[in-house]
This record gives C-alpha cells, sequence and structure tokens, in this order.
C-alpha cells in the first residue's frame, strides 16, 4: 500500500491508496459506517458483547428494591410505633379544666380560653370561682387560658389548666386590671 501507484496490476481504493496485484482489496464498508483511512488487514473489530454485564451495583435492579425495602422499613419500625400510639390515643377520651380563682372581688373583667371546637372564647364579668370542663378525644396539645383581674386594688387572680386532673399550669397576676395567662402542651396520651 502506498500513496502512489505500484507499477502494472496495482489498483486504487476508495481511501486513496494504491495496493499491489497480490494484496486482495478491503471489504467495502457498510453504509454510514465511518472507518479508518487505511486498510485493516488481518485486524478484528473489538467485539461488542450484547449481553448485560453482571457486576457492578447499578446494574443490579434487585439488589436496589431490597435495598430500599430494608431501609424504608427497618427504618420506620419507631415511626410506625408512634403512628400506632398516637391512633390508639385519639380514641381516648381526655377532660381538660380551666379554671379561675381570685381573692378582693367576686368578679373578673374578662376570661379568655381555647375550645377544640370554637377556637377562642370570651367571657365577660365571670363570677369567680370559673370553671369550664372540655370532654375530648384527639391529639389536641395546646391549650391557653387568661383573666384580668378587676378594679380592686389590692385583689389577684390566679388561672389554672388541668388534663386528666394534672395541673399543666397556673399563673397568678395581682393588682388592677391585671392579666394573668396560662398556656400548656398537653400530653394526650
Amino acid at each position: 500500500m502506498s500513496n502512489a501507484s505500484q507499477g502494472q496490476g496495482s489498483w486504487q481504493v476508495r481511501d486513496g491508496k494504491w495496493y499491489p496485484p497480490q494484496a486482495l482489496p478491503p471489504p467495502p464498508p457498510p453504509q454510514g459506517v465511518i472507518t479508518s483511512t487505511g486498510p485493516t488487514y488481518g485486524m478484528q473489530p473489538p467485539s461488542v458483547d450484547a449481553r448485560p454485564r453482571k457486576g457492578g451495583l447499578a446494574r443490579r435492579p434487585l439488589l436496589w428494591v431490597l435495598l430500599v425495602i430494608v431501609v424504608f422499613f427497618g427504618g420506620c419500625g419507631d415511626s410506625v410505633s408512634g403512628v400506632n400510639i398516637a391512633v390508639r390515643n385519639e380514641a381516648a377520651q381526655h377532660t381538660l379544666v380551666y379554671s379561675v380563682t381570685g381573692s378582693g372581688t367576686s368578679t373578673a373583667t374578662n376570661i379568655t380560653y381555647e375550645t377544640f371546637q370554637k377556637g377562642l372564647v370570651q367571657v365577660m364579668n365571670p363570677r369567680l370561682p370559673w370553671t369550664k370542663t372540655i370532654t375530648a378525644s384527639g391529639l389536641f396539645t395546646d391549650f391557653s387560658l387568661s383573666v384580668q383581674n378587676g378594679p380592686v386594688g389590692l385583689s389577684y387572680v390566679v388561672c389554672t389548666i388541668r388534663e386528666d386532673g394534672k395541673v399543666l399550669n397556673a399563673n397568678k397576676a395581682a393588682g388592677p386590671f391585671r392579666i394573668a395567662s396560662c398556656e400548656a402542651t398537653g400530653h394526650l396520651s
């Protein structure tokens, strides 16, 4: 093979090279295939295996599925357990008691408390002692109660929040028109 004619009987191929008469010409390349600029006599193209390769974590979808299942169910054991407890507690009845007591006056200016069904409720000029009992089931956990003292100078008011008999919060305010606020997070469990 050369770039110039080799004499009588030599021939030129599409690649532009001249070949001696004893050499066989290379087979024509298939349509659309790009070949090298020279002949490839005696060379075999690299073999391409159509079968999927075994090995490598990315090529094992069954392993990935198994890994996801193990992580999900293994790691969610505590969460599933917590959900079971929460669902069980939702069905349980709980008693919430808001109470206001005071001294020096028989009334407070106003009391504001939170219910699960109506939101905030305000009671104007209630007589003391005052109590509101709410029975509910569910996962309600935030409670609030506030009371404003009356106009008498040396009086005080006390607010208290109880859940199932346990005091969650209590607060006291002394002096005219002072406010006692109670906020609590219940353990409805």
